[in-house]
């Protein structure tokens, strides 16, 4: 949502505006451009306040007590971000606070004089003089995957999630964690209550601020059935829209095809379709695009090349339906205690962080409606036999018109055969036989290239796979930041 580089020296001078960017002195706060960000400024007293957001600032003119930049950690309509520059005891302070929406990465990080933040995971490592390993950070990535946490895999690079905030002075960072929420518990359905019908409301609530400034908005439209829900929700507001998706071999490709052309027809989508098979999660982290960050998708080059390909050209926002999974699980809100706090379920916020920076390189703005609080919410607040077997996915979806076949198909669609034939393929030996990870005592994983030289007879399973792809993730962006 912004790239930012702030001098503590620069605190006193006049700043300009130069098309998103901020700039005053050798300083600068610069929005990402697209019609979806919103920024707007105040200069007076001695302080700046700058806002970039999805929509207005929703407290723009209150008086200047602080308490005012606490509300915006709760704020829950959309995403956004509010910048205070001011004096405190004669030192200059610089605070950055989240609303409790978001779906775009903020990377931190810091000298004792500079402030570096940005969704560019490479603009806050390369800030740093030498970069090493945080190799905790890095055991913690191997172990669990991506995972809602402060400390990032290259030391001094931090992490500020929606609904926190951080500070900065001569005295260094101190970030502020959401407080701990009230969690919604499951409850009962009253008489002739259509739950299907509020679903369908909230996920379109989630995304018509986005719609409604939007010139070619994007369905990723798998054919699921959270895809397929957003899609409903979304034709709910706006009709005349393009998706796309990638599309399997085989049998169950055959099948993909014929259920999403089912719903393309339905809800009059400008579709298009690409492979999903073509550039294999392994193969993809030799190209530049695929080294910059660890938070990212497995199957990044298949979704972006197609929406390079997709006729809609000058795409502007991206519409996912990541973090349905979650909506039907139980104990969601649970942390690690080496986690950060938060109510929404980890793996739906890391997935919205991962998708982010795929699309954002592409000028796109990514917004993932089933991660809303609204509608995670609700979704808590249901009956659990309401969400037992996806039943309010497919009550929602046969209420819209989709067909039994629809509903129930033959086979999985899934990307998991994509990787599970490529690592059958691929040289493990050949592509760890140098080792940033090994270098820097990281982790010893001569024993995982055993098990992948036994799978190539006894086959792969999705664990080993997942090891052995978060090794090689990890050891492609060291290698891009570490000498």
């Amino acid at each position: 949502m912004l790239t930012l580089r702030i001098r503590l020296e620069d605190a006193n001078e006049e700043f300009s505006l130069d098309g998103k960017a901020f700039r005053f002195g050798s300083s600068y706060i610069e929005a990402f451009a697209s019609n979806q960000i919103t920024i707007s400024a105040l200069n007076s007293l001695g302080r700046k306040e700058i806002w970039i957001g999805e929509d207005a600032d929703p407290m723009p003119v209150e008086g200047f007590e602080l308490p005012r930049m606490e509300r915006y950690r709760t704020f829950p309509d959309y995403e956004g971000i509010k910048i205070l520059i001011h004096r405190v005891d004669e030192r200059t302070v610089i605070e950055i606070v989240r609303t409790a929406e978001g779906g775009c990465p903020v990377y931190v990080a810091a000298d004792q004089a500079t402030l570096i933040a940005s969704w560019k995971f490479e603009d806050a490592a390369q800030a740093r003089p030498h970069p090493k390993p945080n190799v905790e950070a890095c055991r913690i990535y191997l172990k669990h995957g991506q995972r809602q946490v402060r400390d990032m895999i290259i030391e001094g690079v931090s992490m500020l999630w929606p609904g926190e905030s951080v500070t900065f002075s001569v005295e260094g960072l101190t970030f502020r964690e959401v407080d701990t929420p009230d969690i919604v518990l499951s409850g009962t359905l009253s008489e002739s209550a259509r739950a299907t019908d509020e679903f369908l409301r909230l996920i379109a609530e989630a995304m018509r601020i986005n719609l409604a400034k939007s010139v070619r908005p994007l369905i990723e439209l798998s054919g699921g059935l959270d895809s397929s829900c957003v899609a409903v929700a979304a034709c709910s507001v706006r009709r005349g829209m393009s998706s796309y998706a990638v599309i399997h071999e085989g049998a169950a490709g055959v099948q993909q095809r014929k259920r999403r052309r089912e719903l393309v027809d339905l809800m009059g989508l400008n579709d298009f379709e690409a492979p999903s098979f073509e550039h294999p999660p392994f193969a993809s982290l030799q190209v530049e695009e695929c080294t910059f960050t660890p938070y990212d998708d497995n199957y990044r080059l298949p979704c972006v090349y197609a929406v390079d390909a997709h006729p809609a050209q000058d795409i502007d926002l991206i519409i996912t339906g990541l973090g349905g999974d979650e909506l039907t699980m139980e104990n969601t809100f649970f942390r690690q205690k080496w986690e950060v706090s938060g109510s929404i379920c980890t793996s739906a916020v890391v997935a919205a962080f991962g998708r982010a920076d795929m699309f954002m390189r592409r000028g796109i703005w990514p917004i993932h409606p089933l991660v809303n609080q609204s509608v995670v919410d609700f979704c808590r607040a249901l009956p659990k036999k309401m969400r037992d077997g996806r039943l309010l996915n497919l009550l929602t979806l046969a209420r819209s018109g989709l067909s039994d076949g629809f509903l129930f198909p033959r086979y999985y669609e899934h990307y998991g055969n994509v990787i599970q034939r490529e690592a059958a393929l691929f040289d493990f030996d050949s592509a760890l036989s140098e080792s940033v990870v090994a270098d820097y005592g990281i982790a010893e994983f001569s024993p995982l290239l055993d098990s992948a030289r036994e799978a190539t007879l006894r086959g792969f399973t999705y664990e080993l796979i997942m090891e052995l792809y978060l090794l090689l993730k990890l050891e492609t962006v060291l290698r891009r930041y570490v000498s």
